[in-house]
């Protein structure tokens, strides 16, 4: 039986890999961690994509408080705002 380590190339078909106890002790741990750590950190981008979505929320908020209060001060009343009209 031959050892077979991350990154073998198989040219001769199927082969079944056993692994060691050994192996699973010290594997398994540092493969939890990495995966944990991860999906802890945020990429650039992810942070970048946080940031203009924080913006567009903070402009867009600001333009409907703008619209609303400008559109209040030059048109009539509130309930002529909030009235039911057909079409």
């Amino acid at each position: 039986m031959n050892q077979v380590i991350g990154g073998s190339v198989n040219d001769n078909g199927t082969f079944k890999i056993k692994e060691s106890t050994l192996e699973k002790i010290l594997t398994c741990p540092k493969l939890i961690c990495k995966v944990k750590e991860a999906q802890e950190t945020k990429s650039k981008t992810q942070n970048l994509a946080d940031k203009a979505a924080a913006w567009l929320f903070y402009i867009a908020l600001g333009a409907c408080i703008t619209h609303s209060l400008v559109w209040l001060a030059s048109v009539k009343d509130f309930e002529y705002a909030l009235e039911k009209r057909e079409w």
